[in-house]
Formats: structure tokens, sequence, C-alpha cells
């Protein structure tokens, strides 16, 4: 058990409080800019991370790229169709 005294519980509770409320203000931020405030989320706000924007163009190049080798070619076609078609 460690000792402390009042000013180092003080500092301690300060940059507590300093963390707390940049998080409840990342969280803010998500619900204002109407994004769905996830643990995930929040703690990229937290660490000023900017996660990317995926549109449903994106997402589909994404897995047509990734997947193309897991996924027999029947269904594969049928994405690529897909990602013609938006």
């Amino acid at each position: 058990m460690t000792k402390s005294n009042k000013a180092e519980n003080e500092k301690l509770n300060s940059n507590l409080e300093q963390l707390r409320t940049k998080m409840v203000m990342g969280y803010q931020e998500l619900v204002l800019s109407k994004q769905i405030p996830t643990a995930e989320a929040i703690k990229n706000k937290f660490f000023g991370l900017e996660v990317p924007d995926m549109t449903l163009r994106k997402l589909i190049e994404y897995h047509n790229t990734n997947f193309k080798d897991l996924i027999k070619w029947g269904i594969l076609k049928n994405y690529f169709t897909t990602q013609k078609y938006i």
C-alpha cells in the first residue's frame, strides 16, 4: 500500500476529472453529429484518431479485395456485379 499526501491526491483527482471531462465531451460530439457513441468511437475521439468515413462503395471494394481468396467464385461474382451497379 502506498502512502500519499493530500496534495498528491488532489492532483490525481484533478487529472482524473480532466480525463473524464474529455471523454464526456467526445461522447457529446458524437451524439451531436448523429454518430453512434460506441466505446471505440469515444476512444478514437479521446486520442484524436480520425476514422475515415466508410461509404457503401468503399465497403464493397474492401470486401471484394480482401475476401476474394476466401469466397467461392460463384458467390464472389455476385459481389462484383453489385459493385458495378453501385
